[in-house]
């Protein structure tokens, strides 16, 4: 009989997953056996994902255990667009697996999504996640870093001035870069984050939360500049040009400083609390976009 290895003697089977019980996380021991063992689960339809998220809403493991067997397949379906990412196939499904989970946990059907279309976008999160913390790992040298930076500026001006994302061509000609620099650049850092996601694990605030809340300003800003950049800056053109005069100038997009709402309201001529229902009401437009985009119901975004 073949000796097992300390991390198969640790693994047990919970929610339909490989889980480790010394480290809590799930692990695949054969890709082959697990795809093929997945390929058998049933795909639920509507009226029964319904059915079972109020069951899970009330406690019930077996329809908590249900709902994510019979979903194994879209993560693997998801993993798959993250290969040559730096992680192994096996490493993306579990951590895909585990945005899964959370999604059942959260998902009440209530809003018209699918539960697919809801889960997708936290299984994409818990691999994007990963990858951020894989890259990190990596050092980026100076020089490219400069350049990761301009190619940032450019892009957010440009999407600032025009309402549109500006093509690999248009980015070599503000930045003088080749195509192919412009594509490496372009690849190093792309995960995007939730505008429902904590702020870190000492804050569990979303940021829309912090967003809604002119007090946060600083974290806010720090946010904006660091993770949710690309996220928001995709949802800016959906704004009048005020809202995004107002949200570029309070939060530093393009070449623009971050002002306060004084600064603001006297170059624009407009009041203080003028200047702040504007950001208000971009913000909100911005949680109806994110919303619209990723199939969510707006509670998600709600404070």
């Amino acid at each position: 009989m073949r000796k097992l290895s300390e991390s198969q003697k640790n693994a047990r089977l919970e929610d339909g997953l490989i889980v480790n019980k010394a480290t809590g996380r799930s692990c695949l021991s054969s890709m082959g056996l697990y795809l093929k063992a997945i390929r058998k689960t049933r795909l639920l339809d509507y009226g029964e994902e319904i059915e079972l998220a109020v069951k899970i809403a009330s406690g019930d493991d077996f329809a908590r255990r249900m709902m994510i067997e019979s979903n194994l397949r879209l993560v693997v379906k998801i993993a798959k667009r993250y290969t040559n990412r730096g992680m192994t196939f096996d490493d993306l499904i579990e951590e895909g697996n585990m945005g899964l989970i959370v999604a059942v946990g959260k998902f009440r059907g209530d809003k018209g999504a699918r539960f697919a279309t809801y889960a997708g976008w936290w299984i994409e999160q818990s691999i994007e996640r990963a990858l951020q913390k894989q890259t990190k790992l990596v050092r980026v040298p100076v020089h490219v870093s400069d350049d990761l930076q301009k190619l940032k500026r450019v892009r957010e001006t440009f999407i600032l001035e025009r309402r549109i994302e500006p093509t690999e061509e248009e980015l070599c000609d503000l930045t003088g870069f080749t195509k192919a620099y412009v594509v490496r650049l372009s690849s190093i850092n792309l995960q995007v984050c939730s505008i429902d996601q904590e702020v870190s694990i000492d804050n569990d605030s979303s940021f829309a939360e912090v967003l809604s809340d002119p007090d946060q300003k600083g974290q806010a800003e720090t946010l904006i500049s660091n993770q949710l950049n690309d996220l928001l800056l995709s949802l800016l053109p959906g704004l009048s040009d005020r809202e995004r005069e107002v949200i570029a100038r309070r939060f530093g997009f393009g070449d623009a400083e971050e002002e306060t709402f004084e600064q603001i309201s006297r170059d624009m001529g407009l009041s203080r609390e003028r200047i702040r229902q504007i950001q208000n009401e971009a913000i909100g437009k911005i949680k109806t976009a994110f919303a619209d985009r990723y199939g969510v119901g707006k509670d998600v975004l709600e404070v």
